[in-house]
């Protein structure tokens, strides 16, 4: 319900929202961090350490609770694949570090004491957190190419959090014999809204950046000579009126010479 919300307002792309009359464009920035903000606190008050002393029933509640909190932080995430603004880049970025402190802190300590329990449950989990680092790692592709300052600090973190992410949970799996249930592969670089990069398409990406770089120097080159030719001109207009001045003078005296 409010993740397909969330889903329709992230298409905000022009005009006026239909059911939030006061969100528009230009104002979804501050629609976004709230929401962020508000699932980090709610994300980061669920209480997991007590569910290890109640019974299965209170588990699967908590294991409920956490699916939905998580389903609604990769709708969060996804919304960069549409909206590529910066202040939406660096606070999915913020927050899903946050997240990241949470879900590898408390909420693991518990989850890998569930696994054995709720292994279906949780490998749903994990999974919605797979999709977000995802794009997430595509996001820092992103910063990097684009020279981002503002996203690329975040990036060692992010970087050291998803090592460690693969790291605790290969070694969960290991200690309950399911060490081959557990690969890696490489992941394909993508854009932020998820295509795969070629190198047709770094040579296009390429091709484009060249013509932006050259049109830029053509228009100062053009500018400059534009500088230089006006400069010119008044130069000889200056040079003009001098020489004008010292005929006209020399002629007087001619004139007075005669007289």
């Amino acid at each position: 319900m409010f993740e397909n919300q969330l889903v329709k307002e992230a298409d905000l792309v022009r005009g006026q929202s239909q059911d939030f009359k006061t969100l528009t464009k230009e104002d979804f920035v501050y629609f976004f961090t709230a929401v962020c903000d508000e699932l980090l606190r709610m994300i980061e008050s669920v209480r997991v350490e007590e569910v290890l002393l109640v019974d299965d029933d209170a588990c699967k509640a908590l294991l409920s609770e956490l699916k939905h909190l998580f389903v609604l932080l990769e709708v969060v995430v996804t919304i960069t694949k549409k909206n590529d603004r910066q202040a939406v880049l660096v606070y999915t970025v913020k927050c899903f570090g946050q997240f990241m402190t949470f879900f590898l802190g408390p909420c693991w300590g518990v989850l890998k004491q569930l696994l054995v329990r709720f292994t279906s449950e949780i490998m749903v989990l994990i999974k919605i957190v797979q999709r977000c680092t995802r794009q997430i790692q595509s996001l820092c592709a992103h910063a990097k190419v684009t020279k981002d300052s503002s996203i690329l600090t975040y990036v060692p973190k992010i970087k050291k959090q998803l090592e460690q992410m693969i790291y605790v949970i290969k070694e969960t799996l290991k200690k309950e014999g399911a060490e081959d249930a557990f690969w890696l592969g490489n992941l394909k670089n993508r854009y932020l809204d998820g295509k795969e990069v070629t190198e047709e398409g770094d040579e296009e990406l390429q091709q484009k950046r060249e013509k932006r770089t050259s049109r830029s120097s053509k228009r100062v080159r053009a500018e400059v000579e534009k500088v230089m030719d006006d400069q010119a001109v008044e130069d000889t207009e200056d040079t003009d009126s001098s020489e004008s001045s010292v005929c006209w003078k020399q002629r007087k005296d001619h004139l007075y010479c005669r007289r």
